[in-house]
């Protein structure tokens, strides 16, 4: 009973741990298409996480360094390592109006942590449109 047990419960860390790189090789995947997708461009990805007691949210946003918008957007939500990206259309606009656009608690600090990545990135100009 005790080798049984010991061998169920290794196979499951084995399994939690093959599932959570996959879900690692997901957000790398899905980073590098959105740098070869706004490559040459005056645009910069930045990223976020957000936990709470018992789901969590990353998200990979591209932001037009000229107007300071979100142009692309993708996240991840969800409690389990099946969660995939997805696109969130309901994310594109100013960057600075993001946070207010989340769904949940752990969105909210992902958008949040993303606009402070933004931020650190250094300054940028305004363009004439949006000064």
């Amino acid at each position: 009973m005790n080798t049984e047990f010991a061998l169920l419960l290794g196979g499951a860390l084995v399994l939690g741990a093959l599932l959570s790189w996959a879900q690692q090789r997901a957000y790398a995947r899905t980073v590098r298409r959105m740098a070869d997708q706004y490559s040459g461009q005056p645009v910069a990805l930045v990223s976020g996480r957000g936990k709470s007691f018992a789901r969590g949210a990353i998200v990979v946003l591209a932001v037009d360094e000229r107007s300071r918008r979100v142009v692309a957007a993708q996240a991840m939500k969800g409690s389990t390592v099946f969660a995939r990206f997805r696109p969130q259309t309901d994310l594109l606009g100013p960057l600075s109006s993001t946070t207010s656009r989340a769904h949940s608690a752990p969105m909210g600090k992902a958008l949040q942590e993303a606009q402070k990545q933004y931020k650190q990135l250094g300054p940028k100009p305004l363009s004439r449109k949006t000064a």
